[in-house]
């Protein structure tokens, strides 16, 4: 098949799947039992010219045989000059190829032609052609980008584009293309879930065909997923899009003309325009960029700017330098012209911001006269002035500070409204747009007018704001008394992702980084339980049960089990029957917690205290008459303590619980015989939907056998998603209630989150995890670098124990005594306060949510700090 064959049954298939609207062709889509209706036969012909009295030859193109149209007219076509139109064959699409030619003429840039004569997409097929208005964006043509085409004025739409996919689908009795066009998605999602055939058609190219072809196939490039398109803009591509767009730089905008508004692809172009070096670029897409002309703006107009003009950082907490200038407000600040009525703005300050030159000169140009400030109870009216550096010849603006308020170029609002609504916000659920809305009808009130400030505007300062508040956060998400720990980190950390998110469709492209580092892995799940066969372990959960005794046939087929695979278990049962077929009560939790499908570690972990008491059992100790012993058992290993207290014959050991004990110790080593630290790797990537200012990367996290590999854990967590926006960020809290940071969850709540924190940021792992899905955590941790997370007690907070049916009682917070005074629910009371924002940041950018997020949490933090310190 050749290029023009292949543009013909693309052309046919939106054709035939779409009718006109106003608007927006081909806006309805046909069934799929249309589409095999649809036979696309195409032979290659030649391609009509132009004459030169601007009339299109069509005796010879792409001819496309259809069913006739029965509700046509069978009468020869008429013309607007009276001649008639003569047809091959009636309803065909074939002219004839005598002197009855089907003709049109060229008047304004539009084609009449003969509606009977020739058919829509014969004219469209033609004026793609002619006008090049289509590429491809692979090597088989499987997509095709294509100009839009208007019924009605049968003419190109050169600027709405369209992208055609194609697919071999299997019928019944054959195997065909089926195509499908970007304005419809559910006819795409229904082509590509149909059952397709094995091997993809090979496109050939035959001397005429392949030129065209293989002269656009060399001028496309790709660049982290954009492909540059002669003549027409960029194809935004990437395995994280549902569809492909067509993005054109123009008047320094990007604009996608297959989307229609503001997307995914303009935002992936704008950031490769914003870190392209030309070093690595090639020239088309530097052409692109280059040669943007710069917005074509009303005459008499200035350009206006969303970013501020004020470039002085702004404290966040109010100085009394700060408080004086506020409370003295800005009409007693600045100087107010007689003659005018209006006050006049100087820039403040005797250095240059961008030389640091003292600024000598007088000589001050008026930048913007007459324009509005906006103060919380009334609007004023100034002349803002600049001055030139004499040292580098910069203009150096006013900046406002002086004068308690924020330029923005064409108008001034006053720090006391900004200021008012960062209160409203840091401390009330009120978004940017009722704070709005409240502040013009109290100036309604009073009989002023603010037509000048829109809601726009307004918005704009108050990001401009956001972004010079001056806030040191990397102190601000630290806690003080935990920086007084080993390494200056929290030892006890709390943990738990929240529904504060944002839309999808708003996120900005970020590269992945690449994980270079590479580690397999050392121990299987089997090798950490101390029982591995299911069927065991249920026996013995059974014979835990307090509710009825086993079956006769039962406790036989358990003792056997035992005596076959475990026989240090098997002496025990046998050392404690009473002839019941029922557990004794002082040994039902020790016993179901080793039934458990869970590593042993967590029963027994391997740290060094444990490490101790352990040898201390088995050299025949009795820890009981040593209460530093018997405190820290208390600390480290509440299930036996609670077996001991249960029963205070089992101390000394009898026999057949140290060799058990000493079997359990052997099985809790396994995850850390052959492992070592995986932080060999030097790399450090950057992650932009991270924000840990206390916590930096010190180290990429690495790729590990187990990522392939579903989780081991026979404990279950459920997520309910919301359709359109993120899942949430994710939270860290130490034990004093102090938020260390986030991290946007791009997906569903998973334990690898928690674990690339830990893994990354820390150089020592926590002593303490608490998380409502720590059973899950500690099985991928142990998968992945066990060493690192060895000392380490993986903790379900008191709440979400409750839904934690299979795990065993050692993961649970309430277990250890040493841990009561922790508040466990500090980061569900955060959470619910951060729901305070959720309908202002919702919809926000991506940049935007992140920046009153922080905001928000270190307002949290800095109030809660001050508690602390106070106390201590």
């Amino acid at each position: 098949m050749n290029i023009f064959q292949l543009l013909a049954e693309a052309c046919t298939a939106c054709q035939g799947f779409h009718t006109s609207h106003s608007r927006r062709a081909w806006s309805h889509s046909a069934t799929m039992d249309d589409l095999k209706k649809l036979p696309i036969k195409s032979k290659l012909m030649t391609v009509g010219q132009f004459r030169e009295d601007g009339i299109l030859n069509l005796n010879y193109y792409c001819g496309m045989k259809r069913a006739p149209n029965k509700g046509a007219s069978k009468r020869p076509a008429v013309r607007k000059d009276g001649s008639r139109c003569t047809q091959k064959k009636k309803g065909s699409g074939v002219a004839s190829k005598t002197t009855d030619q089907a003709t049109c003429s060229m008047q304004d840039g539009v084609i009449q032609d003969d509606i009977h004569s020739v058919s829509s997409v014969d004219v469209y097929l033609q004026q793609l052609v002619q006008e090049e208005g289509y590429t491809f964006v692979d090597r088989l043509g499987s997509t095709i980008i294509l100009q839009d085409f208007n019924l009605d004025l049968r003419q190109l739409q050169r600027h709405i584009f369209r992208f055609v996919s194609r697919r071999s689908v299997k019928f019944i009795d054959c195997y065909d293309w089926a195509y499908a066009c970007s304005c419809n998605p559910s006819n795409h999602d229904l082509i590509w879930n149909m059952d397709c055939c094995q091997q993809v058609k090979y496109i050939g190219s035959n001397e005429h065909g392949y030129a065209s072809y293989s002269e656009i196939v060399s001028q496309v490039f790709i660049l982290n997923g954009s492909h540059e398109v002669p003549h027409l803009g960029v194809i935004v591509s990437s395995h994280t899009f549902d569809r492909i767009g067509v993005v054109k730089c123009e008047d320094d905008k990007t604009i996608c003309m297959v989307c229609n508004r503001p997307c995914l692809h303009t935002n992936a172009l704008k950031l490769y325009r914003e870190n392209m070096t030309h070093d690595n670029t090639p020239e088309p897409i530097q052409h692109i960029f280059e040669n943007m002309g710069s917005p074509k703006l009303p005459q008499n107009r200035e350009k206006r700017s969303s970013k501020p003009i004020s470039f002085k950082p702004i404290p966040f907490h109010v100085t009394q330098d700060f408080k004086m200038k506020i409370n003295t407000g800005f009409k007693k600040l600045a100087y107010q012209d007689p003659t005018t009525g209006r006050y006049v703005l100087l820039p403040d300050g005797h250095l240059c911001p961008h030389c640091g030159h003292a600024i000598t000169t007088q000589q001050f140009t008026a930048t913007h006269e007459d324009i509005p400030v906006f103060l919380r109870d009334e609007i004023a009216r100034a002349d803002v002035f600049s001055v030139t550096c004499s040292m580098c010849e910069r203009v150096v603006p006013c900046d406002g500070q002086e004068y308690s308020v924020l330029n923005m170029g064409h108008f001034l609002i006053g720090y006391d409204v900004l200021r008012d609504y960062l209160n409203n916000f840091l401390h009330g659920s009120r978004p940017v747009y009722t704070y709005f809305r409240v502040w013009e009808d109290n100036l309604d009130d009073r009989g002023i007018t603010h037509s000048e400030l829109t809601y726009h505007r307004f918005l704009n300062a108050w990001y401009g704001f956001l972004s010079l508040v001056d806030v040191d956060f990397r102190n601000g998400f630290s806690c003080p008394l935990c920086e007084k720990n080993e390494g200056g980190l929290p030892q006890i950390i709390i943990c738990d992702g929240t529904s504060l998110s944002f839309r999808r469709d708003m996120m900005t492209v970020h590269a992945e980084p690449e994980e270079t580092c590479y580690f397999e892995r050392t121990s299987t799940h089997s090798s950490r339980v101390f029982l591995r066969s299911r069927q065991t372990r249920e026996l013995l959960q059974r014979y835990c049960s307090p509710a009825t005794p086993m079956s006769e046939r039962d406790h036989k087929d358990l003792l056997s089990a035992m005596s076959t695979n475990h026989h240090t278990l098997h002496m025990f049962l046998l050392s404690i029957d009473d002839g019941s077929r029922r557990c004794p009560p002082p040994y039902r939790r020790f016993l179901s917690d080793i039934s458990r499908n869970f590593p042993v570690c967590s029963l027994l972990p391997s740290s060094p205290p444990v490490r101790e008491l352990v040898q201390m059992l088995l050299s025949g100790v009795n820890i009981r008459q040593l209460p530093g012993k018997w405190a820290a058992l208390q600390a480290h290993v509440p299930l036996l303590f609670d077996l001991f207290c249960a029963d205070a014959s089992l101390i000394p050991l009898p026999i057949a619980l140290h060799e058990l004990l000493k079997d359990m110790w052997a099985v809790s080593q396994q995850p850390f015989i052959h492992s070592s630290l995986n932080h060999q790797c030097d790399s450090v990537p950057s992650k932009p939907r991270a924000y840990f200012p206390s916590l930096p990367l010190l180290h990429c996290r690495g790729r590990y056998g187990a990522d392939k590999s579903p989780p081991d854990s026979s404990c279950e967590k459920t997520f309910r998603g919301h359709p359109f926006l993120l899942p949430g960020i994710f939270t860290i809290f130490c034990e004093h209630g102090i938020c260390y940071g986030f991290e946007l969850m791009e997906s569903c709540e998973s334990a690898n989150i928690p674990f690339s924190i830990f893994n990354t940021r820390f150089t020592k792992a926590p002593s303490v995890v608490i998380y409502d899905f720590a059973c899950n955590l500690h099985a991928y941790c142990l998968n992945r670098d066990p060493i690192f997370f060895q000392e380490t007690r993986f903790l379900v907070d008191r709440f979400h124990w409750k839904n934690h049916k299979a795990c065993p009682s050692s993961y649970h917070l309430s277990s250890y005594p040493s841990l009561s005074h922790l508040n466990s629910q500090v980061n569900e009371q955060a959470n619910a306060g951060l729901k305070k924002i959720k309908g202002q940041v919702s919809y926000m950018s991506e940049d935007h949510f992140l920046s009153h997020c922080e905001l928000y949490l270190y307002n949290k933090n800095h109030h809660l700090r001050k508690s602390l310190l106070g106390n201590h």
